[in-house]
């Protein structure tokens, strides 16, 4: 089977649909069991709170939330992280996530629920550690 590059797909226009790896996402996304359905994305279309998939300061592929927009300029913030991380040029924004797939059902980034928790859970993000740990001491008693 031919191996396929994630960010030349986009590049090129196509719709991609792969599992993130790792918890920096979560609880968005679970790996392995969970999807992203990423599509190519215009950089005047971005705003606060879309997640988005970018080359990171790092160079690799992450798929982050937009925190904060400034000017051609992203800074992204995974939903299980308060450090964010930016300047992120808008050349390195690949695409936009537009569904995700949890239990293999479909969910539109676009579901008014979604996105309230979404932007919600953005605006906690100086307290999300203190969430996580009494989130962690719930889930030990039981």
């Amino acid at each position: 089977m031919e191996k396929y590059n994630i960010e030349q797909l986009l590049r090129d226009g196509n719709v991609v649909q792969f599992h993130p790896v790792g918890s920096s996402m979560w609880p968005l996304f679970v790996y392995p069991k969970d999807e992203a359905i990423v599509a190519p994305v215009t950089q005047d279309q971005l705003k606060r709170g879309d997640v988005c998939l970018y080359r990171g300061l790092s160079g690799n592929l992450i798929i982050h939330r937009i925190y904060k927009r400034k000017d051609n300029v992203f800074f992204m913030v995974g939903d299980h992280q308060t450090e964010v991380e930016g300047p992120i040029e808008s050349k390195d924004v690949l695409g936009i996530m537009t569904h995700y797939i949890r239990n293999g059902k479909k969910h539109s980034a676009s579901n008014p629920v979604y996105l309230l928790f979404s932007r919600m859970w953005l605006l906690l993000r100086p307290l999300r550690r203190s969430f996580i740990a009494f989130g962690s001491r719930i889930k030990r008693l039981f």
